[in-house]
């Protein structure tokens, strides 16, 4: 994760498994990030990614039972599209990875990842905007149900 004066950036790998009978085909993965915040409602920010507006889109032809087959990418959000967590005089980023998988004959699979620092214990330490640009090489993450 690096935040610059102008995008917080976040590379991602994703690692898709077929645990069914049948190939999986047709896949198509969408993505996006954005930023976890109180006026947006919970079910907004779980939902995944929009498949109709601009998201980060792959395709993989074919899943064979027990195959596995990572992708990845970079989410790249524009300061501008934060909404910051306001702490005291901290503003602070929690970013939330979401990933929608598609696949012909199948039902969509959706999942969001809160993205952020190894804190104490299990929990997530945000991303602080307003210490100026900073790369942050250790992360963790946590999935939502």
């Amino acid at each position: 994760m690096s935040l610059t004066l102008l995008n917080a950036t976040l590379n991602w790998r994703l690692e898709l498994a077929n645990t069914g009978p049948k190939p999986l085909t047709d896949l198509t993965v969408y993505a996006d990030m954005i930023s976890a915040h109180a006026s947006i409602s919970r079910e907004d920010q779980l939902s995944g990614p929009n498949t109709s507006r601009d998201t980060t889109k792959q395709h993989i032809e074919r899943l064979e039972p027990g195959e596995r087959r990572t992708i990845d990418g970079e989410f790249r959000l524009p300061l501008a599209q934060i909404l910051p967590i306001r702490q005291g005089k901290a503003a602070l980023l929690l970013p939330l990875a979401r990933f929608r998988v598609e696949a012909d004959g199948a039902q969509a699979l959706v999942r969001t990842f809160a993205v952020g620092q190894p804190g104490s214990g299990n929990g997530l330490q945000p991303f602080r905007l307003d210490e100026g640009p900073r790369i942050y090489p250790r992360l963790t993450h946590r999935a939502f149900a």
